[in-house]
C-alpha cells in the first residue's frame, strides 16, 4: 500500500502543472485520508519528494507557448512531410501525423520549415498511406486549437503535447502525390491483412465494425454507427483497449484447458493459470501489433505484462498491484499520458473493478448447470456495472452525458469476446495461407454478418425509445475527488467497521457538495452577463440573470459529420456545474451557423420559451427542432418588433429589428436584432448577421440604442460597414463571434477603421476564446474577463480580465 501511495503522490505533482489547486488538494486529501495508517513522517517526506519530482518532471516535457512568429499565409500552400503515423477516424477519413514538414507559399519559391509537426486530415481517401512515407499535397495551414471556453477539453494543447503545432485538411486525390513505399516486411504483412478482410467480407457496417475491432481501423465507420453505439452505451467496445485485449488473452486460458485436456500431467510442471498467461503473451503482442500499438492498446498490454508476471511469480490479488506498477511504467515514459482522456477513463475503470467487484462476487449464485450460467451472467453485468459506477463522476464530467443501459452489455460483450473476436482472429490468421483462404473467408464473413445482425438488433431497440441518453450536470473537480472519499471510505467501512473515520466521511461529503453552495451564491449575486461563447464560425450568446436564470440567444453550428457544436461545445459549457435548463432560447434567423447546435439543446435540456424569426430552417434539422419542441410542449413565438421579451425582473430583451412591412433583401438582414436592457438602460445591443441593408434601417430609427457593448453584426465582416450605425451605437466594448480559420479576416479590417471603432475595445472569439462581461447594477461600467489572455498563450480554463479604456 505504500507504494501505491508514492505513485498517486507522483502522479498528483503530475497534475499540478494543468490543474494547480486540483493538484495540491488531492494530494492534501490522500494525505488525511492516510495520514493514520502511517505514522513516520519520514514516509509523508517521500510522498512530498515524489509529487515534487512529479511536478517537475512533467514541467520539463510539457509543451510551452507556440513561437507565433511565423505567419501563415491565408491563400492554399503545397506542403510536405514525412508520415509519422496514420490513424483512420470514422466517415472515411485518415489521420495523418507528418513530421520534417515544409511548404511552399509560391511553386518555384524556396520551401520554409515548420517548426512544429502537422496533423493531416485527409478526407475520401482511396488507399491507406504508410508511415515513412513522404506526401506533398495543396492545403491550408493553420495552427492547432481548440474551442476557448472553460471547461472545454484542450484539443490545442493534446496536440501541442505530441509535438503537433499545425493542422491541415483536403480531400480526395487531386494535388496529392506520394513518394514510393518503403520497405518494410511487417508494414507489407499488415497491408496484406486488411486488404484481405475487405476483399472477403461483404460490404457494410459489420466489415467496418469488424475492421476496427482487430486492427484499430475506423475508417469505413460510419458516424451514425458511432452514434448509435453511443447512445447504447457500446462505443468503448470499438475503440481497442483493455477490454479487447482481455478477450485475446482469454485465449490463451482456453489453448491452456485444451492441452491440459490432452495432456493432463502438464498441469504437475505447470498451474494452469500460469500455463495460460504464458500462452497469451504471444497472443496478446501480436495483437498489439495488429492493432498498430494504439496508446490504449499498449497501456493495456503493459498492465496485462505486471499482472502475469505476478501471477506466474505466485503473488495473489494482483489486480491493483499490476494496475499501479502499470501506472508508474507509462508516467516514467510519459508524464504527459496522465491528461490523456483514455488513460484517465482505463485507470479508473480497472479501479472500480478491482474495488468493487469483490461485493457483486459475494452475492454470485453457487452450483452447477443454470446456476453456473446465472453466475456467468451477473458476474459479467457486474464487471460492467463496477466500472460504471467508478467512471461514473469521470464520464460526467468529460461528456456531461450518461447512457443508463448497461443490459446491452449483457448482449453485446459475449457475442463479442467469445464468437466475434475468435472468428476473426482465427480468419486473419488462416488468411494469410493460401490453402486456408475459403476457411478464412468463411470465419470473416461470418463475424462481420453477425456484427451486422448485432447492430441491427441495438438499432430496433434503440427505434423502440429504449435506448435512453441523459443529459447531466457536470461535476467539477472537488465533486470528483469527495466522490472518491466517499467510495473509499464505503469500501474501507464493508471490510472492517473500524476503518470508518467520521472526519474523512465529513470531508468527500464537504467536497461532494461544496461546489453546489458556490454555484449557488454566484447565482444569486445581482449580476447580469452576456457571455459570447467559443464556437468557431457561428454564434452563440448566453445571458445570465440575477437569481440564476439563463438565456440563450443562437447555439452555433458547424458544417461536420462529426463535430456537433451543441453536443460537443455548447452544452459542455453551460452544464459545468448547472443543470441541463434554459429559460429562454432566441433564434435571429435560420442560418445553420446560428440554429443547428440549438437541436442538441432543445432534445436533452429543460427549455421554457422559444422565440424565431417566423421563417423556419428548412431540410432535416429544421424538422427535428420542430419535432423537439413539439415533443417538449413549447409552443415557438414569432418575435415582432417592438416585442418585449421577459427574461427576469427588469431584464428584458426589446426587439428593435427587422422593420415591419418591409420586405428585407437576405435572409441576414431577416435577423432579429435584440436591445439587452436592466431596469430600462440599454446594456448591449445583438444584431445577429444583420447586414447593411438592416443597420441602414436602424439609422433612420429615432429610438436611442446606444449601448456600451455591441455584438459586431454579421460577425465582424465587410457586409456591415455603415458608419452612420456604429457612429449611433458609440459602443465601448466590441465583441466579435469568429472562427479561427478563412479567407477572409475577421473582424474585418474595414470596419475596424471606422471612427468609432477606434475608440472602441475590440475582442474575438477566435484570438481571447470565450467573452464575458458583466454589470454589477444597470449603471456601472461593464467589466470583460475573456478565456485566454493572447494568441500567444495555450488555451486553458483561466479568465482573465482586461480594462475597458
Amino acid at each position: 500500500m505504500r507504494r501505491q501511495i508514492l505513485i498517486l503522490g507522483f502522479a498528483c505533482g503530475i497534475a499540478t502543472i494543468r490543474w494547480p489547486l486540483a493538484g495540491v488538494v488531492s494530494l492534501a486529501v490522500m494525505i488525511v485520508v492516510y495520514a493514520r495508517s502511517w505514522r513516520p513522517v519520514f514516509f509523508w517526506a517521500v510522498v512530498l519528494l515524489c509529487f515534487a519530482g512529479g511536478y517537475w518532471y512533467a514541467g520539463n516535457q510539457s509543451p510551452n507557448s507556440t513561437d507565433q512568429s511565423l505567419e501563415l499565409p491565408s491563400e492554399k500552400v503545397q506542403l510536405s512531410g514525412k508520415i509519422r503515423s496514420v490513424t483512420g477516424r470514422p466517415g472515411k477519413r485518415w489521420q495523418v501525423v507528418l513530421e520534417d514538414a515544409a511548404f511552399v507559399q509560391v511553386p518555384g519559391a524556396s520551401s520554409q520549415r515548420l517548426d512544429g509537426g502537422v496533423v493531416w486530415y485527409w478526407h475520401h481517401a482511396p488507399f491507406r498511406p504508410r508511415p515513412g512515407q513522404f506526401v506533398t499535397f495543396q492545403t491550408s495551414l493553420n495552427r492547432v486549437s481548440g474551442f476557448g471556453n472553460p471547461g472545454a477539453w484542450d484539443y490545442g494543447w493534446y496536440w501541442r503535447a505530441q509535438g503537433v503545432e499545425f493542422s491541415a485538411y483536403c480531400s480526395g486525390m487531386k494535388h496529392v502525390s506520394f513518394d514510393a513505399l518503403p520497405d518494410s516486411v511487417l508494414g507489407d504483412f499488415r497491408d496484406t491483412l486488411r486488404r484481405n478482410l475487405l476483399s472477403i467480407t461483404p460490404e457494410g457496417q459489420g466489415r467496418a465494425m469488424l475492421l476496427a475491432l482487430l486492427m484499430g481501423d475506423r475508417f469505413e465507420l460510419a458516424p451514425s454507427t458511432i452514434n448509435l453505439m453511443r447512445q447504447a452505451g457500446l462505443s468503448h467496445t470499438l475503440a481497442l483497449s483493455g477490454l479487447h485485449l482481455g478477450f485475446v488473452a482469454s485465449l490463451g486460458l482456453i489453448l491452456a484447458w485444451g492441452i491440459g485436456a490432452l495432456f493432463p500431467r502438464i498441469y504437475l510442471w505447470i498451474p494452469r493459470p500460469k500455463l495460460a498467461v504464458l500462452l497469451a503473451a504471444p497472443l496478446v503482442a501480436g495483437y498489439v501489433w495488429l492493432g498498430q500499438a494504439t496508446p490504449s492498446l499498449v497501456r493495456a498490454s503493459l498492465m496485462f505484462a505486471f499482472w502475469g508476471g505476478l501471477l506466474v511469480c505466485g503473488r495473489g490479488r494482483i489486480l491493483l498491484d499490476g494496475l499501479f506498477l502499470a501506472v508508474l511504467c507509462i508516467l516514467l515514459i510519459s508524464p504527459l499520458a496522465l491528461f490523456d482522456i483514455r488513460f484517465q477513463l482505463s485507470v479508473v475503470a480497472v479501479s472500480g473493478i478491482a474495488l468493487l467487484y469483490p461485493f457483486v462476487h459475494s452475492v454470485l449464485p453457487r452450483g452447477d448447470g443454470y446456476r453456473r450460467i446465472a453466475a456467468w451472467a451477473v458476474g459479467l453485468l457486474g464487471v460492467s456495472l463496477c466500472a460504471s459506477v467508478a467512471l461514473l463522476p469521470v464520464t460526467a464530467h468529460l461528456f456531461g452525458m450518461i447512457t443508463p443501459n448497461l443490459l446491452m452489455n449483457l448482449f453485446w460483450l459475449p457475442l463479442l469476446g467469445l464468437v466475434v473476436m475468435p472468428l476473426g482472429m482465427a480468419g486473419m490468421m488462416l488468411g494469410v495461407v493460401s490453402w486456408a483462404s475459403p476457411v478464412a473467408g468463411v470465419l470473416l464473413t461470418s463475424a462481420a454478418m453477425l456484427l451486422e445482425w448485432m447492430l441491427g438488433v441495438v438499432e430496433a431497440v434503440g427505434a423502440a425509445g429504449m435506448l435512453p441518453m441523459w443529459r447531466l450536470l457536470r461535476p467539477l473537480w472537488p465533486e470528483m475527488l469527495g466522490a472518491a472519499v466517499v467510495l473509499i471510505c464505503f469500501i474501507l467501512f464493508s471490510r472492517d467497521s473500524r476503518f470508518l473515520r467520521w472526519p474523512v466521511l465529513l470531508l468527500g461529503l464537504l467536497l461532494l457538495w461544496g461546489p453546489h453552495w458556490w454555484v449557488g451564491w454566484e447565482d444569486a449575486s445581482p449580476e447580469v452577463r452576456l457571455e459570447v461563447l467559443d464556437v468557431g464560425q457561428g454564434q452563440a450568446l448566453l445571458i445570465r440573470l440575477p437569481g440564476g436564470g439563463r438565456a440563450l440567444v443562437d447555439g452555433g453550428g458547424l458544417r461536420s459529420r462529426t463535430l456537433e457544436v451543441g453536443r460537443d461545445v455548447v452544452a459542455p459549457y453551460l452544464t459545468l456545474g448547472r443543470p441541463p435548463r434554459i429559460g429562454t432560447i432566441v433564434l435571429t434567423h435560420p442560418h445553420m451557423d446560428h440554429y443547428k447546435g440549438l437541436v442538441h439543446l432543445l432534445e436533452f435540456f429543460q427549455v421554457k420559451k422559444f422565440f424565431h424569426t417566423g421563417h423556419w430552417p428548412g431540410g432535416h434539422w429544421g424538422d427535428e427542432m420542430q419535432a423537439l419542441l413539439k415533443q417538449a410542449g413549447i409552443v415557438p413565438q414569432v418575435v415582432r418588433t417592438g416585442m418585449r421579451i421577459v427574461l427576469a425582473p427588469e431584464v428584458e430583451l426589446f426587439t428593435l429589428m427587422p422593420p415591419k412591412g418591409e420586405e428585407p433583401p437576405s435572409t441576414n438582414d431577416e435577423s432579429v436584432v435584440l436591445l439587452l436592457r436592466w431596469q430600462g438602460r440599454n446594456l448591449a445591443l445583438l444584431p445577429g448577421d444583420a447586414e447593411e441593408w438592416s443597420l441602414r434601417q436602424m439609422v433612420a430609427m429615432e429610438r436611442d440604442y446606444s449601448c456600451p457593448v455591441l455584438v459586431l453584426p454579421h460577425h465582424g465582416s465587410a457586409t456591415g460597414v455603415v458608419p452612420e450605425f456604429y457612429e449611433r451605437v458609440s459602443p465601448k466594448l466590441g465583441l466579435c463571434s469568429c472562427g479561427r480559420y478563412g479567407r477572409t479576416p475577421l473582424p474585418a479590417p474595414e470596419l475596424l477603421v471606422l471612427p468609432a471603432m477606434q475608440r472602441t475595445l475590440v475582442a474575438d472569439t477566435a484570438t481571447y476564446g470565450l467573452l464575458r462581461v458583466s454589470w454589477s447594477r444597470p449603471d456601472a461600467h461593464p467589466n470583460l474577463t475573456v478565456g485566454r489572455p493572447s494568441r500567444n498563450m495555450p488555451v486553458d480554463t483561466r479568465m482573465v480580465r482586461i480594462e475597458l479604456p
